[in-house]
Order: C-alpha cells, then structure tokens, then sequence
C-alpha cells in the first residue's frame, strides 16, 4: 500500500484545526521532561518564523519504536544499516544523517 504525499497534504489542508508548515528546517536538542527525564525535542520551523514542536522519549523498548516509526522511518537519510538509537545523546551526535521533511502537519 503506497501513500500519496499530495493526497495527504490536501487532506491536512481541509482540516480546520491543522497547522501546516512548509518546513525551512529542524533542529534537535535535548529536554527534560516534568518528571526529569531527558526527552528529544525536534523543532520544526517555516520561512515565516512560524515553530511547530515535538518532543520523544527514548527511555522503554515501545517509546523507541514509536519514535521510530513517527520519526525515524521519516527523516533518516538512506542508508544500507539499520541505525538503532538507545538514547537522545546518540540522536543529536548523528543529526547530520537526519533530514528535515517538505512538510509538517501538526494541530492548532
């Protein structure tokens, strides 16, 4: 089954309370959470100024997969190895290997 990113978009744009940015670029950076855990905060930002936020936590077996699979599956450039993050610190040592995506849809 295969996803038409066109067809995504103008769904994302009849939604009344969707927030789409035509992303400029994203930065990384490490966060602790309200229970003082450190989480990856990925922050997207457009041409306008305009940011649109994203936290993950890595710390369980199902917090990697979901970031995998929302995150990684998205922004990894190609490559012929698996990569396999533990921790938020291996994240930001290899941001130069992720890729900032055409668009974000996020809510208002």
């Amino acid at each position: 089954m295969t996803i038409d990113p066109d067809t995504k978009l103008r769904e994302a744009l009849a939604l009344k309370d969707a927030l789409v940015l035509r992303c400029a670029g994203m930065t990384l950076e490490a966060v602790q959470s309200k229970a003082g855990r450190q989480q990856l905060k990925v922050v997207y930002h457009d041409e306008d100024g305009t940011e649109l936020a994203e936290y993950f936590s890595l710390d369980t077996r199902a917090q990697k997969a979901v970031f995998k699979k929302q995150f990684l599956n998205d922004h990894l450039r190609s490559s012929p190895v698996e990569r396999e993050f533990t921790n938020v610190a291996e994240v930001l040592a290899a941001e130069a290997a992720l890729r900032a995506p055409d668009f974000v849809v996020g809510r208002k």
